[in-house]
């Protein structure tokens, strides 16, 4: 009993990558992203993530999973603060933009940065240990 339902267990791990649906992202911060539609995105909700977690795995998305240059601008789609257990809502067009992006943003005159910018500043990777 206990062997087939360790080889049962492997058998649903092997297969999860292959269960989610095609339109999520894994970034490297470990973050899932979500397409939702046109030019929107959800990063989802995940226990102690920081908010620059949340800006990184839309940079991620946006620049690897998208293809998209590093200089495609990212808004903020959901607005702040958001709520417990909540992920984070952006998008890549500036009308559906919340006039608060929970950023301090020095030196761009629409408050809004980059992809790569978003990259460069907020991914601090770390290494995982096995």
């Amino acid at each position: 009993m206990h062997r087939a339902l360790c080889l049962a267990f492997g058998l649903a791990l092997g297969l999860a990558p292959a269960i989610l649906p095609a339109q999520t992202f894994r970034s490297a911060n470990r973050l899932t992203v979500q397409a939702t539609g046109g030019p929107d995105f959800r990063v989802l909700f995940r226990g102690g993530a920081l908010e620059r977690d949340y800006w990184c795995a839309a940079a991620n998305y946006v620049i690897s999973g998208l293809g998209l240059p590093s200089r495609t601008r990212l808004f903020r789609a959901t607005p702040t603060p958001r709520k417990q257990g909540q992920g984070v809502g952006f998008t890549l067009d500036p009308a559906r933009a919340t006039a608060k992006n929970g950023l301090s943003v020095f030196g761009s005159a629409d408050g809004t940065i980059s992809a790569g910018h978003a990259r460069s500043t907020f991914c601090v990777i770390e290494p995982e240990f096995w």
